[in-house]
């Protein structure tokens, strides 16, 4: 917040001390927004800005919308998104803007620094986000997500990346070349520096390096930002020094030490540490805008303080740089953004007056002869006591997307957002913001082995597209159907379950009334037959988007048990009839997931698991036969680790039962089966695969009634690791 004392003299530049704090973005308390501008779920007019009370942030956490050349929203799969601090840990999360103008936490995780301060970057053809993120004295990450179909985010494997930029930086801007490599700028020791993906993965880079062109020593609180247009990178930054703002100029494709440098603006005090770049991918003409402050605040009430430059191309190649002003020392505004509306060629500018603190304010023209007129303009997010630091997305928006701007009331730690309809589409239908009912009915059948879950479905307007389960208040799975068996359970054991149903609007139903189940812990009736071993198969890719494991020589009425290891941490969806027994994480590592499913007379030749990015996996399947077919799971259990010892822990088995043992290291590795055991597949990914994997199934039969004592694999390397174990009842 840029707050000065009473009668203070008022300058254009921030402290030092002020712009120098970094945040992240802040959790959002989830619950209904206070509207300041209109009523609770009203659509305001066309071309009429709503501003909605957001939820407050911890006090530890530093102006969560900050900086200037970043961009914490973006659009995609017919919603807003923002990079926000979830109040469960104080980091930054990504958050879903709900019809309801509440924001929604996904529980996915962007950077586990405190403080830490993003820049988003949306590609649609690849449902792809990467988030170039600082720290104050930390190196830069990249971070990169996949949205899947079903609108769930993942990270993808083999991040997050960190840049070797020597240590913090004073901002960080991301954006992504026509090649498809990524290219970071940031400013460090009064320096401006680059760095690029050494490929269009993003999962290897160069370190920093400086701009091979004249005179990138600056002050040490001047920033730079990037982005891409027209087959080229252009790296722009303020330069209080030589007071002038710069663009460095890289064409795809060209070595790495080939640039060339364009004065945007230069001239006494006619540079500030304010940028915000953006472009339109298809325009015609090409053109950059960036929207700068300059450093005249001294030069009378009605010198230009800030305005928006525009590069033209020239058929050489290069670029002629107009200045357009946007308001006067009069005016009094500050930390300036820009965002271009496509649908009807219009570029919108937004920044805070006063300068000390107040409202975001806005102002529009044309594309095709861009001239904004007098004054402050008008409130656009307009909020008590006061508010700063706004901040919106890279792309371009449109009738379809709408206006969204946040900002934050740093004094209050709070956060609000704006919403405004653009002309041009299709006027949508009125919010829906009602919820579905509450589903009823809930039963839960405890058995050996399992809770049987069962509801009345919910109903809803727009229609039902899935229910939360929870189990003792944590959100055990989200399913499309109205009954789910819970197979991680113990014996003796009570566990209280509800559900809670969501409608394709995104509304969420209240939770259902908890109902009770004590998991029995008899002796399961004794064994027709022993279960016996029949055959094994394994399957591994090469960071793909499935992995897929052939079908085990099988009869109808025989057990399969599928263990699938992955790196990373996105979502995973088995094969229609199988069901999860459990599902570990070792951090951001690798996850490892196991299935049981009842053989058919016509299964199947292979089967595909699917995941939401495009991790390394490998995977085995296991035949038994005279395993029980309606409740085959006595126990399991699991173990996260990061060693050479890979371990399953000791769970209940009855005499005759078979206890399996499943191992996945994060490595490439050799995994010595169990004492005791016998090793049944060991699966490896190809030598080419960057960030491998390893599984190793084994098993042996239980002697007596009791414990299986804890299963240990070796690994010939080190490295995080997750052990599950799984006992088969024998047919009664």
């Amino acid at each position: 917040m840029n707050r000065r004392p009473s009668g203070a003299h008022r300058r254009a530049r921030e402290s030092r001390s002020q712009r120098r704090s970094a945040a992240g973005l802040i959790a959002l308390v989830l619950g209904t927004a206070i509207v300041l501008s209109g009523p609770v779920g009203a659509r305001a007019a066309m071309g009429v800005p709503v501003t909605y009370a957001g939820p407050t942030y911890d006090t530890t956490v530093k102006r969560p919308s900050e900086n200037k050349p970043q961009s914490k929203l973006w659009y995609a799969a017919g919603a807003w998104w923002g990079l926000l601090v979830s109040q469960a840990d104080d980091r930054v999360h990504i958050f879903e803007l709900m019809p309801n103008h509440t924001w929604r936490d996904t529980g996915v995780q962007v950077d586990d620094r405190l403080n830490s301060t993003g820049d988003a970057h949306w590609d649609a053809t690849e449902s792809r986000l990467t988030v170039a993120s600082r720290g104050d004295g930390s190196l830069l990450r990249v971070a990169r997500f996949t949205l899947s179909p079903s609108r769930i985010w993942s990270k993808d494997s083999g991040f997050p990346v960190t840049v070797n930029t020597g240590g913090g930086s004073e901002s960080a801007a991301i954006d992504r070349d026509s090649t498809g490599r990524f290219w970071v700028t940031y400013t460090r020791s009064s320096t401006v520096w680059v760095a690029a993906s050494n490929d269009a993965s993003g999962l290897t880079w160069s370190a920093g390096f400086k701009p091979n062109v004249p005179d990138v020593t600056i002050k040490s609180d001047d920033i730079s930002s990037v982005i891409s247009f027209r087959g080229r990178i252009g790296v722009m930054w303020s330069d209080q020094q030589s007071h002038a703002f710069r663009m460095a100029l890289h064409v795809d494709g060209t070595p790495d030490s080939q640039w060339t440098v364009e004065d945007a603006l230069a001239g006494t005090n006619l540079a500030d540490d304010h940028i915000n770049l953006k472009t339109v991918a298809d325009d015609g003409q090409g053109r950059v805008y960036a929207a700068v402050k300059t450093s005249q605040d001294s030069a009378g009430p009605s010198a230009p303080l800030v305005g928006v430059l525009i590069r033209t191309p020239e058929p050489d190649g290069s670029g002629s740089w107009d200045f357009i002003v946007a308001g006067t020392v009069a005016d009094d505004h500050t930390r300036p953004i820009i965002q271009i509306d496509k649908t009807n060629q219009e570029l919108y500018f937004f920044a805070t007056a006063p300068v000390s603190g107040g409202d975001i304010y806005y102002k529009k023209t044309s594309l095709a002869n861009p001239s904004f007129g007098p004054g402050r303009g008008a409130k656009f997010l307009d909020a008590t006591p006061v508010v700063n630091n706004v901040t919106g997305s890279k792309q371009p928006v449109t009738a379809e997307t709408g206006m969204v701007v946040l900002a934050v009331a740093e004094g209050k730690k709070q956060y609000y957002h704006a919403e405004m309809e653009l002309a041009g589409g299709t006027s949508p239908p009125p919010d829906d913001t009602a919820p579905p009912s509450t589903p009823t009915g809930l039963t839960a059948t405890p058995s050996a082995g399992k809770v049987d879950l069962t509801w009345t479905a919910s109903t809803d307007a727009s229609g039902i597209s899935g229910y939360v389960l929870r189990r003792d208040g944590v959100v055990l799975t989200t399913v499309s159907g109205t009954s789910y068996a819970d197979l991680a359970v113990t014996a003796g054991q009570t566990y209280g379950y509800t559900v809670q149903a969501r409608d394709n609007a995104g509304n969420y139903s209240g939770q259902s009334t908890t109902v009770n189940a004590t998991v029995p812990t008899g002796e399961p009736p004794p064994a027709g037959g022993a279960v016996s071993f029949r055959d094994a198969t394994e399957g591994a890719n090469n960071a793909e988007s499935t992995v897929t494991v052939a079908r085990p020589a099988s009869q109808e009425g025989d057990v399969l048990v599928a263990t699938i290891d992955y790196r990373g941490q996105s979502a995973i969806t088995a094969p229609t009839g199988w069901t999860l027994i459990r599902l570990d994480a070792n951090g951001t590592a690798m996850r490892k997931a196991t299935y049981w499913r009842l053989a058919t007379s016509s299964e199947p030749a292979s089967y595909a698991w699917t995941f939401g990015a495009k991790p390394a996996a490998v995977g085995s399947i296991l035949a038994y036969a005279g395993v029980s077919g309606t409740a085959p799971v006595e126990s399991s259990g699991g173990v996260v680790a990061s060693s050479t010892s890979v371990s399953a822990p000791s769970v209940a088995a009855s005499q005759g039962s078979v206890v399996i043992g499943l191992f996945g290291v994060a490595r490439s590795a050799a995994i010595s089966q169990p004492g005791g055991t016998t090793e049944r597949t060991e699966i490896v990914s190809p030598s080419t695969t960057t960030y491998p994997m390893t599984g190793e199934t084994a098993d042996r039969t239980q002697a007596t009634t009791g414990s299986t004592g804890t299963l240990v694999a070796q690994s010939s390397v080190s490295g995080p690791n997750i052990g599950h174990v799984v006992v088969l009842r024998g047919a009664s």
